[in-house]
Protein backbone atom coordinates (compact mmCIF):
# COMPACT_ATOMS: atom_id res chain seq x y z
CA UNK A 1 0.00 0.00 0.00
CA UNK A 2 1.31 3.99 -0.39
CA UNK A 3 1.69 3.99 3.37
CA UNK A 4 2.64 0.66 4.69
CA UNK A 5 6.36 0.23 5.21
CA UNK A 6 7.57 -3.59 4.89
CA UNK A 7 11.44 -3.66 6.02
CA UNK A 8 13.33 -7.24 5.11
CA UNK A 9 16.55 -7.72 7.09
CA UNK A 10 18.53 -10.39 6.39
CA UNK A 11 16.13 -11.92 4.08
CA UNK A 12 13.49 -11.84 6.84
CA UNK A 13 10.58 -9.57 7.67
CA UNK A 14 7.37 -9.24 10.00
CA UNK A 15 7.33 -10.57 13.33
CA UNK A 16 10.84 -11.16 13.03
CA UNK A 17 11.95 -7.86 13.22
CA UNK A 18 11.49 -5.74 15.77
CA UNK A 19 10.32 -2.08 15.54
CA UNK A 20 10.93 0.01 18.74
CA UNK A 21 9.37 3.41 18.53
CA UNK A 22 10.53 5.59 21.45
CA UNK A 23 12.13 2.13 23.13
CA UNK A 24 8.51 0.69 22.97
CA UNK A 25 7.69 -2.43 21.14
CA UNK A 26 5.05 -2.06 18.32
CA UNK A 27 3.55 -4.98 16.44
CA UNK A 28 1.29 -5.07 13.50
CA UNK A 29 -2.52 -6.05 14.82
CA UNK A 30 -3.33 -7.01 11.53
CA UNK A 31 -2.41 -11.03 11.09
CA UNK A 32 -2.00 -10.20 7.23
CA UNK A 33 0.49 -7.27 8.06
CA UNK A 34 -1.17 -5.10 6.36
CA UNK A 35 -0.53 -2.10 9.05
CA UNK A 36 2.80 -2.98 9.93
CA UNK A 37 4.16 -0.85 13.00
CA UNK A 38 6.61 1.77 10.62
CA UNK A 39 3.25 3.14 9.48
CA UNK A 40 1.83 3.73 12.65
CA UNK A 41 4.27 6.82 12.48
CA UNK A 42 4.82 10.07 10.22
CA UNK A 43 7.95 10.73 8.69
CA UNK A 44 7.73 14.45 9.82
CA UNK A 45 7.28 13.19 13.48
CA UNK A 46 10.83 11.34 13.09
CA UNK A 47 14.08 12.30 14.23
CA UNK A 48 16.52 9.51 13.81
CA UNK A 49 16.21 5.75 12.60
CA UNK A 50 19.10 3.07 13.59
CA UNK A 51 18.93 -0.46 12.36
CA UNK A 52 20.78 -3.24 13.86
CA UNK A 53 20.78 -6.35 11.46
CA UNK A 54 21.45 -8.93 14.05
CA UNK A 55 19.87 -10.58 16.96
CA UNK A 56 19.27 -7.84 19.51
CA UNK A 57 20.28 -7.27 23.04
CA UNK A 58 17.96 -7.78 25.92
CA UNK A 59 17.83 -3.98 26.39
CA UNK A 60 16.56 -3.79 22.45
CA UNK A 61 13.44 -6.48 23.39
CA UNK A 62 15.81 -9.37 22.62
CA UNK A 63 12.69 -11.19 20.98
CA UNK A 64 13.55 -11.39 17.61
CA UNK A 65 16.07 -13.47 14.94
CA UNK A 66 16.19 -10.91 12.37
CA UNK A 67 17.20 -7.20 13.90
CA UNK A 68 16.40 -4.24 15.55
CA UNK A 69 14.17 -0.98 13.19
CA UNK A 70 14.37 2.14 16.44
CA UNK A 71 12.40 4.78 16.01
CA UNK A 72 13.05 8.34 17.97
CA UNK A 73 10.58 10.91 17.58
CA UNK A 74 11.10 14.77 18.18
CA UNK A 75 12.17 15.34 21.58
CA UNK A 76 11.12 18.20 23.62
CA UNK A 77 12.89 21.38 22.85
CA UNK A 78 13.28 23.17 26.47
CA UNK A 79 14.70 26.98 26.15
CA UNK A 80 16.76 29.01 28.55
CA UNK A 81 13.79 31.36 29.70
CA UNK A 82 12.28 31.22 33.27
CA UNK A 83 8.46 31.95 31.12
CA UNK A 84 6.89 30.00 29.31
CA UNK A 85 6.66 31.22 25.68
CA UNK A 86 5.68 30.39 21.97
CA UNK A 87 9.01 28.58 20.66
CA UNK A 88 8.18 28.65 17.34
CA UNK A 89 6.39 26.49 14.57
CA UNK A 90 5.75 26.01 10.81
CA UNK A 91 3.18 24.24 8.22
CA UNK A 92 3.84 23.40 4.94
CA UNK A 93 2.36 21.46 1.75
CA UNK A 94 3.80 19.05 -0.99
CA UNK A 95 2.07 18.03 -4.23
CA UNK A 96 2.80 15.05 -6.15
CA UNK A 97 1.77 14.94 -9.70
CA UNK A 98 2.18 11.05 -10.50
CA UNK A 99 -0.44 10.51 -7.76
CA UNK A 100 -1.81 13.90 -7.36
CA UNK A 101 -1.10 13.26 -3.60
CA UNK A 102 -1.68 15.94 -1.16
CA UNK A 103 0.50 16.57 1.90
CA UNK A 104 -0.13 19.03 4.81
CA UNK A 105 2.13 19.47 7.45
CA UNK A 106 1.87 21.37 10.96
CA UNK A 107 3.74 21.52 14.07
CA UNK A 108 4.19 24.19 17.15
CA UNK A 109 5.76 24.21 20.52
CA UNK A 110 6.12 26.53 23.52
CA UNK A 111 8.64 25.93 25.98
CA UNK A 112 10.66 27.11 29.26
CA UNK A 113 13.75 26.06 31.15
CA UNK A 114 11.35 23.26 32.92
CA UNK A 115 8.30 22.89 30.74
CA UNK A 116 7.49 22.07 26.97
CA UNK A 117 4.16 21.52 24.88
CA UNK A 118 4.22 20.85 20.94
CA UNK A 119 1.58 19.37 18.40
CA UNK A 120 2.72 17.59 15.36
CA UNK A 121 0.70 16.69 12.83
CA UNK A 122 -0.12 15.59 8.84
CA UNK A 123 -2.56 14.45 6.84
CA UNK A 124 -2.06 12.67 3.40
CA UNK A 125 -4.50 11.97 0.35
CA UNK A 126 -3.72 10.36 -2.86
CA UNK A 127 -5.64 9.12 -5.69
CA UNK A 128 -4.53 5.87 -7.35
CA UNK A 129 -1.58 6.97 -10.23
CA UNK A 130 -0.59 5.35 -13.47
CA UNK A 131 2.33 3.30 -14.92
CA UNK A 132 4.43 4.37 -17.88
CA UNK A 133 2.08 3.37 -20.54
CA UNK A 134 -0.73 5.84 -18.98
CA UNK A 135 -2.64 2.85 -17.78
CA UNK A 136 -4.39 3.13 -14.46
CA UNK A 137 -2.90 0.90 -11.52
CA UNK A 138 -6.00 0.13 -9.88
CA UNK A 139 -6.38 0.46 -5.98
CA UNK A 140 -3.46 2.33 -4.95
CA UNK A 141 -5.09 5.40 -3.54
CA UNK A 142 -5.02 6.28 0.23
CA UNK A 143 -5.42 8.65 2.87
CA UNK A 144 -3.85 9.19 6.49
CA UNK A 145 -3.82 11.36 9.29
CA UNK A 146 -1.37 11.88 12.03
CA UNK A 147 -1.18 13.84 15.16
CA UNK A 148 1.33 13.87 18.15
CA UNK A 149 0.96 16.16 21.47
CA UNK A 150 3.94 15.88 24.01
CA UNK A 151 4.08 17.34 27.50
CA UNK A 152 7.60 17.44 29.39
CA UNK A 153 9.01 18.54 32.25
CA UNK A 154 12.78 18.99 33.48
CA UNK A 155 15.57 20.28 36.27
CA UNK A 156 18.87 19.57 37.09
CA UNK A 157 18.02 15.86 38.16
CA UNK A 158 15.23 14.30 36.19
CA UNK A 159 13.46 14.48 33.24
CA UNK A 160 9.49 13.27 32.14
CA UNK A 161 7.99 13.62 29.28
CA UNK A 162 3.93 12.27 28.22
CA UNK A 163 3.01 11.58 24.67
CA UNK A 164 -0.26 11.08 23.10
CA UNK A 165 -0.70 9.97 19.45
CA UNK A 166 -3.53 9.19 16.82
CA UNK A 167 -3.39 7.81 13.98
CA UNK A 168 -6.39 7.39 11.40
CA UNK A 169 -6.30 5.54 8.26
CA UNK A 170 -9.72 5.59 6.52
CA UNK A 171 -9.02 4.04 3.47
CA UNK A 172 -5.54 2.55 2.10
CA UNK A 173 -5.47 0.22 -1.37
CA UNK A 174 -3.37 -2.57 -2.06
CA UNK A 175 -2.83 -3.57 -5.58
CA UNK A 176 -0.64 -6.60 -5.18
CA UNK A 177 -3.55 -8.07 -2.75
CA UNK A 178 -7.06 -8.92 -3.31
CA UNK A 179 -8.46 -6.96 -0.28
CA UNK A 180 -8.05 -3.41 1.00
CA UNK A 181 -7.71 -1.74 4.42
CA UNK A 182 -11.28 0.39 4.85
CA UNK A 183 -10.49 1.54 8.63
CA UNK A 184 -7.17 2.00 11.30
CA UNK A 185 -7.52 4.10 13.84
CA UNK A 186 -4.39 3.64 16.82
CA UNK A 187 -4.47 5.84 19.71
CA UNK A 188 -1.66 5.58 21.97
CA UNK A 189 0.34 7.10 24.77
CA UNK A 190 3.53 7.25 26.24
CA UNK A 191 4.81 8.36 29.64
CA UNK A 192 9.17 8.04 29.93
CA UNK A 193 10.66 9.13 33.26
CA UNK A 194 14.36 9.60 33.82
CA UNK A 195 16.35 10.77 37.12
CA UNK A 196 19.73 11.01 37.84
CA UNK A 197 21.17 10.16 41.15
CA UNK A 198 24.85 10.29 42.64
CA UNK A 199 25.96 7.46 40.86
CA UNK A 200 23.26 5.74 39.03
CA UNK A 201 20.76 6.76 36.61
CA UNK A 202 17.40 5.66 36.36
CA UNK A 203 14.54 5.22 33.73
CA UNK A 204 11.36 4.46 33.65
CA UNK A 205 8.75 3.80 30.50
CA UNK A 206 4.67 3.07 30.76
CA UNK A 207 3.16 2.55 27.21
CA UNK A 208 -0.44 1.72 25.69
CA UNK A 209 -1.58 1.22 22.76
CA UNK A 210 -4.77 0.82 20.77
CA UNK A 211 -5.22 -0.26 17.51
CA UNK A 212 -9.45 -0.95 15.96
CA UNK A 213 -8.21 -2.25 12.30
CA UNK A 214 -11.21 -3.52 9.74
CA UNK A 215 -10.08 -4.92 6.15
CA UNK A 216 -12.88 -5.33 3.46
CA UNK A 217 -13.50 -3.12 0.09
CA UNK A 218 -14.44 0.49 -0.41
CA UNK A 219 -13.91 1.41 -3.89
CA UNK A 220 -15.10 0.22 -7.17
CA UNK A 221 -11.55 0.23 -8.57
CA UNK A 222 -11.62 -3.66 -6.89
CA UNK A 223 -15.14 -5.08 -6.14
CA UNK A 224 -15.88 -7.53 -3.23
CA UNK A 225 -16.61 -8.38 -0.09
CA UNK A 226 -14.58 -9.64 2.65
CA UNK A 227 -14.73 -8.30 6.04
CA UNK A 228 -12.26 -8.80 8.49
CA UNK A 229 -11.92 -6.76 11.82
CA UNK A 230 -9.14 -6.87 14.42
CA UNK A 231 -8.81 -4.80 17.72
CA UNK A 232 -5.29 -5.14 19.51
CA UNK A 233 -3.66 -3.65 22.54
CA UNK A 234 0.33 -3.35 23.37
CA UNK A 235 1.08 -2.81 26.93
CA UNK A 236 4.64 -1.53 27.77
CA UNK A 237 6.56 -1.58 30.99
CA UNK A 238 10.17 -1.26 31.11
CA UNK A 239 12.48 -0.26 34.37
CA UNK A 240 16.26 0.20 33.39
CA UNK A 241 18.99 1.32 35.75
CA UNK A 242 22.64 2.70 34.68
CA UNK A 243 25.36 2.38 37.12
CA UNK A 244 28.64 4.13 36.26
CA UNK A 245 31.99 1.85 36.18
CA UNK A 246 34.77 3.20 37.71
CA UNK A 247 38.47 2.34 37.01
CA UNK A 248 40.67 0.72 39.48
Amino acid sequence: GGLSALPVLNGMMGDRIQVLADGVPVTAACGNQMNPPLSYIAATQISQIQVMPAVSKVSEGGDNIAGVVSIDTQPPAFTTDDTLSWGGGSASFQYRSVNHAQVYHLNGQAASKHWFAGYRGNIEKADSYDNGDGERVLDTLYKAENHAITLGYQDADRLATVKYSHQSVPYQGFPGQYMDMVDNRTNAITADYQQQFDSVTFNGLLSLRNVKHEMGFFTDEKPGTMPMLTDSQDLTAKLAWILALEGG
